[in-house]
């Protein structure tokens, strides 16, 4: 029978293409092992039964599988990507911000499209930012100062700047001309969707100073956009002038010579596109032996790549006022610094790394308020 039996398997496999060790070894009804059959259907073998289908299980997969996977996938579409990898090196280095250009403690992204990652603020411009000349006019004085703004600390999140500018002065009545400057130092950062940037100042004519200090902030605003807010609030910081030869005949009281005690100005932005930004203008000034003024007006911004063109006219107790600037920048073209997309349409880097715009000029005034000319 043993004899009979490996006869069998052996004619058996050699049929179905399976060695006769296998044919021997192999379960009934096993269809692993079966060969399809290149015969008609009708002499074809039965087909197994949908219990005796082999089906293979899929594999279990970790979380660490499908991360690999995501990021395979992510590498697959973004390999070779020039622009992506130019705009990724916009971004700040993974590093502790402390919400500052980041995350709220830790930015730990560097990917351009996630919202929340800061712009590198220290990859647009040089030491030497721009070079800036202004004229300021008013019914009494006009003034016309040239310089240039430097940025020697820049880092991804914070830049500081000093604005150093001088000129010359020509008065009307009041005094004599003479030579003038004015020294910004200020620092600018970013903290979530809102850039802002604070400073200090100091004005100087003559034997008049005004020193202060001023803040800006832009972000984007719902209805409005874009919206920019700067300050500036001098004192100041000199003595009263007079001239005993003019006199008030009915008093005797001499011709005096004071500068405003505060210097304040407001001004609110909107850019309308990345080239264009206008808005409105408040000045207040405080006298101690004249009345106060106030002054109310426009002001607008005209950005023409390198180039930008800002002007300002306010009127009101204060008299007509007003300024022309002209600045030229350096370091890379406006179209090439990073942009922040939740301030769109705007240079944020350009508008961060340069100072508060404001009225550099000194406010002066004459009364005769001035003491009695004792008699020889």
């Amino acid at each position: 029978m043993r004899l009979v039996r490996s006869l069998w398997c052996m004619a058996l496999g050699s049929m179905i293409g399976v060695s006769p060790a296998i044919a021997q070894t192999a379960p009934k009804g096993d269809i692993r092992f079966q060969r399809k059959s290149n015969a008609p259907a009708e002499t074809a073998m039965p087909a197994a039964s949908a219990e005796q289908t082999y089906q293979a299980e899929p594999i279990p997969s970790t979380p660490t599988d499908e991360a690999f996977l995501k990021q395979v996938n992510f590498d697959e579409y973004n390999v070779g990507d020039a622009m992506a990898d130019q705009a990724r090196m916009q971004s700040p280095t993974p590093m502790p911000m402390h919400g500052y250009a980041g995350q709220s403690n830790l930015n730990l992204s560097t990917d351009p499209a996630n919202a929340t990652t800061g712009i590198r603020l220290d990859t647009a411009f040089g030491v030497v930012r721009d070079v800036e000349t202004a004229v300021y006019l008013s019914e009494h004085q006009s003034s016309t100062l040239t310089g240039m703004t430097v940025l020697p600390f820049q880092t991804p999140c914070w830049v500081f700047g000093v604005r150093g500018m001088g000129g010359y002065v020509d008065n009307e009545s009041m005094t004599s001309d003479g030579v003038a400057y004015s020294i910004d130092a200020f620092a600018g950062t970013r903290y979530k969707k809102l850039y802002h940037k604070i400073g200090w100042f100091i004005d100087s004519y003559n034997d008049w100073n005004k020193i202060g200090l001023a803040y800006s902030a832009m972000t984007e605003l719902p209805i409005l956009g874009v919206t920019t807010v700067d300050t500036a609030f001098g004192f100041r910081s000199s003595n009263d002038q007079f001239k005993p030869g003019i006199f008030q005949p009915s008093t005797f009281n001499t011709l005096r010579i004071e500068q405003a005690q505060t210097d304040y100005q407001f001004r609110v932005g909107h850019f309308w596109c990345e080239q264009v930004q206008t808005g409105i203008t408040g000045n207040f000034y405080s006298w101690e032996y004249n009345d106060d003024e106030w002054g109310a007006g426009a002001f607008a911004n005209l950005y023409l790549g390198r180039l930008r063109v800002s002007s300002d006219v306010t009127g009101g107790t204060e008299g007509l006022r007003g300024y022309v600037k002209l600045a030229l920048s350096f370091g890379a073209n406006a179209a090439d610094r990073p942009r922040d997309c939740r301030v769109p349409g705007v240079d944020a880097v350009g508008w961060v790394s340069r100072a508060t715009d404001r009225d550099q000029s000194v406010r002066l005034r004459e009364s005769l308020t001035g003491p009695i000319p004792i008699a020889p």
